[in-house]
């Protein structure tokens, strides 16, 4: 028996549809590569500009010209070369985008005419002329487009090797690790060519942390091309918020940047430099690297425990009136001297639930041993967290341990109740991190 043939999709598809014409999209795709490395060279002429202005910069007189000319030099001719190198892609793509579509419209028109009677009877000439322009047409922006400029790929190959290194939320796909999301600030800067709403767009599409990973990518292009290069709505809603405080500080915008500037002046000057009306003369340092410091060597995720299945699983023990919430998926108490009682394999763990408006005070100790207290008030700006980080420990001996909390029926002032409530809880253990394996 006949095997049925796979059907080929993505690239492989791709070239397959473009047929003779695939040889101009690889090119498209090598071209667009150059020249993003050569969009890279003006921010490197920068720095040495810059570095060369600290170095002298309280001496003009001992300012080189020729350095500043020769690296306006390098940027200029690199800016010009990964733009023509971008134009090339495009036209290749663009080139190999119509003759596909032109190819597939004969191809089309010669299927059509092989087809019965009846179904030509049964279809409207509409639904034919938009599978022959429209449909047809939507290929056109994925090759022309998508080859020469494909952040994507990029951000795949982050996700293969980073993803799974996930010590801030284990065991879910939210990663907030500096390392991932810090790349994710450097692909909507890089992809972004400078471009402020299409490194917003990119940066946020990234994923993950994607409140603060835009924001930072836009506070590098500000210190770069200034506020007056952002667009217009952009500077009349900070303008609008400037003097209003942050949420929880008596810091507003203006006062932030206010404050920024009086530490970074303080520092030139303890650092030797000088600081007049006009400008600042700040002296060259060489940078030292910093010791290599891990905040989690060799701390891996385990499992999660739910509270939900404290009935059938033995690692969860309750003591006194608890109360479900939330169908079940979460455990609470207002009584004090009511217990619960997690058990774990492992080095660490961190019991997940309620910081809560009527959130109350509760006693945790570890293998019997006193740890502190918790408060699980949480009300401020009318927000509430309930699936968040109440108690944790780390670096315990790997072994069988036990996390005691105690409900004490006290609170602060402001809450509205006792309530301490408990969702479930996430353990760890020593091991091999999934991108030190790769």
């Amino acid at each position: 028996m006949k095997e049925k043939q796979r059907k080929k999709s993505g690239v492989s598809r791709l070239f397959e549809i473009a047929g003779e014409k695939k040889g101009l999209l690889m090119l498209a795709g090598v071209l667009s590569a150059v020249s993003a490395l050569c969009m890279l060279v003006p921010y490197w002429s920068v720095y040495e500009v810059l570095k060369e202005l600290l170095l002298h910069g309280s001496k003009i007189s001992e300012l080189d010209s020729s350095v500043l000319i020769h690296w306006g030099w390098v940027a200029f001719v690199g800016l010009v070369a990964g733009l023509l190198l971008l134009y090339g892609a495009l036209m290749a793509s663009h080139v190999a985008a119509f003759r596909i579509l032109y190819g597939l419209r004969i191809r089309l028109s010669g299927h059509i005419g092989r087809l019965s009677l009846g179904y030509l009877n049964g279809t409207s000439t509409g639904a034919i002329k938009k599978t022959m322009e429209q449909n047809v047409e939507k290929i056109e922006n994925f090759v022309a487009h998508t080859i020469p400029d494909d952040w994507t790929k990029c951000w795949q190959m982050l996700e293969d090797k980073w993803a799974r290194a996930n010590i801030c939320n284990p065991g879910t796909k939210y990663n907030i690790d500096a390392k991932l999301n810090g790349a994710y600030i450097v692909i909507g800067l890089l992809y972004g060519e400078g471009d402020i709403n299409k490194t917003l767009e990119i940066s946020t599409r990234c994923g993950q942390d994607s409140d603060c990973n835009p924001s930072n990518a836009l506070a590098v292009l500000g210190i770069i091309k200034g506020f007056s290069a952002f667009p217009q709505e952009y500077r009349e809603a900070i303008e609008k918020i400037g003097d209003k405080p942050f949420v929880h500080t008596n810091y507003s915008f203006n006062k932030a940047v206010e404050r920024t500037a009086d530490y970074a002046e303080k520092l030139i000057v303890e650092n030797g430099g000088k600081v007049t009306e006009n400008s600042y003369s700040i002296v060259l340092q060489e940078p030292v690297a910093l010791p290599m410091e891990d905040a989690f060597p060799n701390l891996v995720y385990s499992k999660r425990a739910a509270i939900v299945d404290a009935d059938k699983d033995s690692c969860w023990t309750l003591k006194g009136n608890w109360q479900d919430a939330e169908n079940g998926y979460v455990k609470y108490s207002e009584q004090a001297g009511d217990e619960i009682t997690f058990t774990f394999e492992g080095t660490g763990a961190s019991i997940e639930g309620w910081w809560v408006k009527n959130g109350g005070k509760a006693d945790v100790y570890v293998d019997g041993i006193f740890k502190r207290t918790i408060d699980c008030f949480y009300y401020y700006a009318k927000q509430e967290h309930r699936n968040i980080n109440i108690f944790h420990i780390l670096n315990l001996e790997e072994g069988k341990h036990t996390i005691n909390i105690v409900v004490k029926g006290e609170k602060r002032e402001e809450s509205e109740g006792c309530a301490i409530g408990v969702r479930g809880a996430v353990v760890y253990k020593n091991g091999t991190k999934s991108y030190d394996a790769i």
